[in-house]
């Protein structure tokens, strides 16, 4: 098999974002007071315990937690980048209607990331399919990057190292340390229906189109040499890659058909001049529309 896995994100820099991800990153990779008033203050508390002063350690505790949530609070506010959406009434209109398509994609009952796949010569043993994957459950959500403050909660799509972000403008992908973007305009998205061997539980939401066997015969049949072949339904999902030519590679998985296409319809109607975020540099929508 093959993984399926985006290149590092500090590739992710096109030039309309780059002050944008700077400041991001700056304010990401900073230390947290938080952190080190943790460490003083348990190093503190340690040594004035061991020192015998025991009733001196329970009141340097308190005084330790309480420097603790006052130092998270500053980490708050000096971590923190602002994003300001102020849309106009038809921007609102379309913006709401691809969050919409979102949540009803998110209403899936199962959701995967396929963190690699990769075909197999061995159909017998593989119920018949020749391509195989690793795949492993998602959730979709509402949110923002860690640092990020926004007066929206944006789509939110987790695939294994990385966390998308649809924010109205652009896409910005976040690991665990770094944040990239990606253009709507360099944004490539390909959703499509399969048929999938199921293996595991059977999704509530899932249309079961057939049955084959664990391990099947050419006609179709069981092959009676194997005591553990038990009959395997085979049902129609969908799936939608995500890619760009700055390295975002993503493949996900939902157990419903009819979902995806909403996704992708709506999110091409998104892509148009209009919406700007309230910062130093606002960024528009190019023209082009994304590449879907």
């Amino acid at each position: 098999m093959h993984e399926i896995e985006s290149g590092s994100v500090l590739d992710m820099v096109p030039e309309s974002a780059a002050t944008l991800l700077a400041e991001i990153n700056s304010k990401h990779s900073m230390i947290t007071l938080s952190s080190v008033a943790m460490v003083i203050g348990a190093m503190v508390v340690a040594g004035t315990f061991f020192a015998g002063l025991r009733d001196l350690a329970t009141m340097l505790a308190v005084v330790a937690v309480f420097a603790v949530i006052g130092a998270r609070y500053i980490d708050k506010i000096r971590r923190s980048v602002v994003l300001f959406y102020d849309f106009e009434p038809d921007l609102l209109v379309r913006y709401q209607g691809f969050v919409d398509a979102f949540e009803r994609l998110r209403g899936s009952n199962a959701i995967w990331h396929v963190a690699a796949e990769g075909n197999d010569n061995n159909w017998k043993r593989n119920a018949g399919a020749t391509r195989i994957q690793n795949r492993s459950a998602i959730q979709f959500s509402l949110s923002s990057p860690p640092v990020v403050k926004s007066n929206i909660d944006v789509p939110t799509i987790p695939v294994g190292k990385q966390v998308l972000h649809f924010f109205p403008d652009r896409l910005l992908v976040v690991d665990s340390s770094k944040v990239g973007a990606v253009e709507y305009t360099d944004l490539g998205l390909d959703a499509h229906p399969i048929r999938f061997v199921e293996d595991g539980r059977v999704p509530s939401d899932a249309k079961i189109i057939g049955h084959t066997w664990r391990h099947p015969n050419k006609n179709g049949g069981p092959d009676r040499r194997f005591s553990n072949n038990v009959q395997l339904p085979v049902c129609a999902y969908e799936e939608m890659h995500f890619s760009s030519k700055s390295g975002l590679n993503e493949l996900i998985q939902v157990s419903v058909e009819g979902r995806m296409g909403p996704f992708v319809s709506e999110l091409r109607r998104l892509v148009s001049p209009g919406v700007a975020s309230k910062r130093s540099n606002p960024s528009m929508f190019g023209s082009d529309g994304p590449v879907i």
